[in-house]
Protein backbone atom coordinates (compact mmCIF):
# COMPACT_ATOMS: atom_id res chain seq x y z
CA UNK A 1 0.00 0.00 0.00
CA UNK A 2 1.46 3.41 -0.99
CA UNK A 3 1.99 6.14 1.59
CA UNK A 4 -0.82 8.14 -0.02
CA UNK A 5 -3.33 5.39 0.69
CA UNK A 6 -2.46 4.71 4.32
CA UNK A 7 -4.57 5.79 7.25
CA UNK A 8 -2.80 7.82 9.89
CA UNK A 9 -3.10 7.31 13.61
CA UNK A 10 -3.01 10.43 15.77
CA UNK A 11 -1.70 10.51 19.32
CA UNK A 12 -4.23 9.62 21.99
CA UNK A 13 -4.31 13.22 23.19
CA UNK A 14 -4.98 14.59 19.69
CA UNK A 15 -7.55 11.91 18.91
CA UNK A 16 -9.42 12.78 22.12
CA UNK A 17 -9.33 16.48 21.21
CA UNK A 18 -10.92 15.91 17.78
CA UNK A 19 -13.51 13.62 19.34
CA UNK A 20 -14.51 16.44 21.72
CA UNK A 21 -14.52 18.97 18.89
CA UNK A 22 -16.79 16.74 16.83
CA UNK A 23 -19.48 17.27 19.48
CA UNK A 24 -18.72 20.98 19.92
CA UNK A 25 -18.88 21.78 16.21
CA UNK A 26 -22.13 19.84 15.88
CA UNK A 27 -23.75 21.84 18.70
CA UNK A 28 -22.95 25.51 18.01
CA UNK A 29 -25.87 26.64 20.16
CA UNK A 30 -23.89 25.53 23.22
CA UNK A 31 -21.01 27.90 22.42
CA UNK A 32 -20.91 31.38 23.91
CA UNK A 33 -20.50 33.99 21.16
CA UNK A 34 -17.64 35.57 23.10
CA UNK A 35 -15.65 32.32 23.02
CA UNK A 36 -16.19 31.55 19.32
CA UNK A 37 -13.02 33.28 18.08
CA UNK A 38 -10.86 31.53 20.70
CA UNK A 39 -12.37 28.18 19.74
CA UNK A 40 -11.54 28.75 16.06
CA UNK A 41 -7.99 29.90 16.80
CA UNK A 42 -7.35 26.96 19.14
CA UNK A 43 -8.68 24.49 16.59
CA UNK A 44 -6.48 25.87 13.80
CA UNK A 45 -3.45 25.81 16.09
CA UNK A 46 -4.17 22.18 16.99
CA UNK A 47 -4.35 21.23 13.30
CA UNK A 48 -1.09 23.07 12.59
CA UNK A 49 0.62 21.38 15.54
CA UNK A 50 -0.61 17.94 14.49
CA UNK A 51 0.20 18.65 10.81
CA UNK A 52 -2.57 19.25 8.28
CA UNK A 53 -1.72 16.12 6.28
CA UNK A 54 -1.72 13.90 9.36
CA UNK A 55 -5.11 15.22 10.46
CA UNK A 56 -6.54 15.01 6.92
CA UNK A 57 -5.52 11.39 6.43
CA UNK A 58 -6.96 10.31 9.79
CA UNK A 59 -10.43 8.82 9.32
CA UNK A 60 -12.08 10.40 12.36
CA UNK A 61 -10.13 13.68 12.58
CA UNK A 62 -10.53 14.40 8.86
CA UNK A 63 -14.31 14.43 9.25
CA UNK A 64 -14.05 16.91 12.11
CA UNK A 65 -11.74 19.09 10.01
CA UNK A 66 -14.19 18.97 7.10
CA UNK A 67 -17.00 20.04 9.44
CA UNK A 68 -14.89 22.93 10.71
CA UNK A 69 -13.98 24.09 7.19
CA UNK A 70 -17.57 23.93 5.99
CA UNK A 71 -19.25 25.64 8.91
CA UNK A 72 -16.66 27.60 10.87
CA UNK A 73 -13.62 28.50 8.81
CA UNK A 74 -13.18 32.12 7.73
CA UNK A 75 -10.62 33.67 5.41
CA UNK A 76 -7.84 34.06 7.96
CA UNK A 77 -8.12 30.46 9.13
CA UNK A 78 -8.29 29.26 5.52
CA UNK A 79 -5.08 31.09 4.67
CA UNK A 80 -3.35 29.35 7.57
CA UNK A 81 -4.52 25.95 6.30
CA UNK A 82 -3.50 26.73 2.71
CA UNK A 83 0.02 27.58 3.79
CA UNK A 84 0.37 24.05 5.15
CA UNK A 85 -0.14 22.63 1.63
CA UNK A 86 2.90 22.53 -0.64
CA UNK A 87 4.10 20.83 -3.81
CA UNK A 88 5.28 17.77 -1.89
CA UNK A 89 2.19 17.04 0.21
CA UNK A 90 -0.56 18.32 -2.12
CA UNK A 91 -0.63 15.08 -4.11
CA UNK A 92 -0.70 13.05 -0.90
CA UNK A 93 -3.85 14.90 0.13
CA UNK A 94 -5.47 14.97 -3.31
CA UNK A 95 -5.02 11.26 -4.02
CA UNK A 96 -6.12 9.96 -0.61
CA UNK A 97 -9.79 9.30 0.14
CA UNK A 98 -9.90 11.28 3.38
CA UNK A 99 -7.34 13.86 2.34
CA UNK A 100 -9.11 14.64 -0.93
CA UNK A 101 -12.36 15.27 0.93
CA UNK A 102 -10.61 17.80 3.17
CA UNK A 103 -8.88 19.47 0.21
CA UNK A 104 -12.12 19.63 -1.77
CA UNK A 105 -13.87 21.17 1.26
CA UNK A 106 -11.16 23.83 1.38
CA UNK A 107 -11.55 24.60 -2.33
CA UNK A 108 -15.34 24.75 -2.12
CA UNK A 109 -15.12 27.15 0.83
CA UNK A 110 -12.65 29.35 -1.06
CA UNK A 111 -15.04 29.40 -4.03
CA UNK A 112 -17.82 30.42 -1.63
CA UNK A 113 -15.69 33.26 -0.23
CA UNK A 114 -14.71 34.52 -3.68
CA UNK A 115 -17.98 34.36 -5.56
CA UNK A 116 -20.74 34.46 -2.93
CA UNK A 117 -19.28 36.77 -0.27
CA UNK A 118 -17.78 39.64 -2.29
CA UNK A 119 -17.91 42.04 0.66
CA UNK A 120 -15.12 40.18 2.48
CA UNK A 121 -11.56 41.47 2.36
CA UNK A 122 -9.92 38.53 0.61
CA UNK A 123 -6.79 40.25 -0.70
CA UNK A 124 -4.30 38.11 1.26
CA UNK A 125 -6.16 34.88 0.51
CA UNK A 126 -6.51 35.72 -3.19
CA UNK A 127 -2.84 36.64 -3.53
CA UNK A 128 -1.62 33.46 -1.86
CA UNK A 129 -4.06 31.24 -3.74
CA UNK A 130 -3.17 32.80 -7.09
CA UNK A 131 0.60 32.93 -6.68
CA UNK A 132 1.38 29.92 -4.48
CA UNK A 133 -1.40 27.39 -3.96
CA UNK A 134 -2.98 27.19 -7.43
CA UNK A 135 0.38 26.98 -9.28
CA UNK A 136 1.39 24.19 -6.89
CA UNK A 137 -1.76 22.24 -7.89
CA UNK A 138 -1.48 23.10 -11.60
CA UNK A 139 2.03 21.64 -11.61
CA UNK A 140 0.42 18.25 -10.94
CA UNK A 141 -2.58 18.54 -13.31
CA UNK A 142 -1.88 15.30 -15.17
CA UNK A 143 -1.30 13.31 -11.96
CA UNK A 144 -4.59 14.64 -10.59
CA UNK A 145 -6.40 13.73 -13.79
CA UNK A 146 -5.23 10.11 -13.61
CA UNK A 147 -6.42 9.61 -10.01
CA UNK A 148 -9.99 8.75 -8.97
CA UNK A 149 -9.88 11.29 -6.12
CA UNK A 150 -7.57 13.78 -7.78
CA UNK A 151 -10.00 14.36 -10.66
CA UNK A 152 -12.45 16.02 -8.25
CA UNK A 153 -9.72 18.34 -6.96
CA UNK A 154 -8.74 19.27 -10.51
CA UNK A 155 -12.32 20.07 -11.50
CA UNK A 156 -12.97 22.35 -8.52
CA UNK A 157 -9.60 24.06 -8.96
CA UNK A 158 -10.35 24.88 -12.60
CA UNK A 159 -13.79 26.19 -11.68
CA UNK A 160 -12.27 28.57 -9.12
CA UNK A 161 -9.57 30.02 -11.36
CA UNK A 162 -12.09 30.46 -14.20
CA UNK A 163 -14.84 31.98 -12.07
CA UNK A 164 -17.31 29.15 -12.64
CA UNK A 165 -19.77 27.99 -9.97
CA UNK A 166 -21.33 24.56 -10.51
CA UNK A 167 -24.66 23.45 -9.10
CA UNK A 168 -26.96 20.57 -10.02
CA UNK A 169 -30.55 20.62 -11.26
CA UNK A 170 -33.05 17.95 -12.16
CA UNK A 171 -33.12 17.09 -15.85
CA UNK A 172 -36.81 17.67 -16.67
CA UNK A 173 -36.43 16.10 -20.11
CA UNK A 174 -35.36 12.76 -18.65
CA UNK A 175 -37.79 10.03 -17.63
CA UNK A 176 -35.52 9.20 -14.69
CA UNK A 177 -34.45 11.54 -11.90
CA UNK A 178 -31.16 12.75 -13.34
CA UNK A 179 -28.97 15.48 -11.94
CA UNK A 180 -27.11 17.57 -14.48
CA UNK A 181 -24.58 20.34 -13.86
CA UNK A 182 -25.60 23.96 -14.18
CA UNK A 183 -22.94 26.65 -14.37
CA UNK A 184 -22.92 30.26 -13.23
CA UNK A 185 -20.18 32.53 -14.56
CA UNK A 186 -18.50 35.02 -12.23
CA UNK A 187 -15.56 37.38 -12.62
CA UNK A 188 -12.41 35.81 -11.18
CA UNK A 189 -9.80 38.00 -9.43
CA UNK A 190 -7.24 39.51 -11.80
CA UNK A 191 -4.55 37.56 -9.91
CA UNK A 192 -5.97 34.43 -11.58
CA UNK A 193 -5.76 35.76 -15.15
CA UNK A 194 -2.78 33.61 -16.23
CA UNK A 195 -3.85 30.43 -14.46
CA UNK A 196 -6.26 29.00 -17.12
CA UNK A 197 -3.49 29.19 -19.72
CA UNK A 198 -1.10 27.49 -17.29
CA UNK A 199 -3.59 24.63 -16.93
CA UNK A 200 -3.92 24.25 -20.69
CA UNK A 201 -0.15 24.25 -21.09
CA UNK A 202 0.19 21.39 -18.62
CA UNK A 203 -2.07 19.22 -20.78
CA UNK A 204 -0.82 20.34 -24.20
CA UNK A 205 2.85 19.87 -23.36
CA UNK A 206 2.60 16.63 -21.38
CA UNK A 207 4.10 13.53 -23.07
CA UNK A 208 1.31 11.29 -21.69
CA UNK A 209 -1.58 13.32 -23.04
CA UNK A 210 -2.53 10.65 -25.61
CA UNK A 211 -2.69 8.05 -22.86
CA UNK A 212 -4.74 10.45 -20.75
CA UNK A 213 -7.54 10.88 -23.28
CA UNK A 214 -8.26 7.14 -23.16
CA UNK A 215 -7.85 6.68 -19.41
CA UNK A 216 -10.94 5.90 -17.29
CA UNK A 217 -10.35 8.83 -14.95
CA UNK A 218 -8.27 11.22 -17.02
CA UNK A 219 -10.51 11.31 -20.10
CA UNK A 220 -13.65 12.67 -18.38
CA UNK A 221 -11.47 14.93 -16.24
CA UNK A 222 -9.94 16.50 -19.34
CA UNK A 223 -13.37 16.89 -20.94
CA UNK A 224 -14.60 18.64 -17.80
CA UNK A 225 -11.58 20.96 -17.79
CA UNK A 226 -12.09 21.85 -21.45
CA UNK A 227 -15.81 22.50 -20.88
CA UNK A 228 -15.12 24.82 -17.95
CA UNK A 229 -12.37 26.67 -19.82
CA UNK A 230 -14.69 27.15 -22.82
CA UNK A 231 -17.47 28.46 -20.58
CA UNK A 232 -15.18 31.05 -19.05
CA UNK A 233 -14.06 32.49 -22.38
CA UNK A 234 -15.66 35.81 -23.39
Amino acid sequence: MSDAKKLVNLSETSAAYYERMSYVLSNPEDIEPSSRDDLIQNFIQQVVNDNLVTVSLSLSASRVLESFITGWCMQGSMLTLLKDVNSENMLVLATHKNGSHVLESMLNKISHFLYKMPALDLSSLVEYFGTEFAPCCIEHCISLAFDSYGTHILRVLVQIVCGVIQSTVNDKDSTAVVKKPEYTLCTPPHEFSQLPESILSQFKDHPNILEAVTNTYASPAIMSVVEILKLSQP
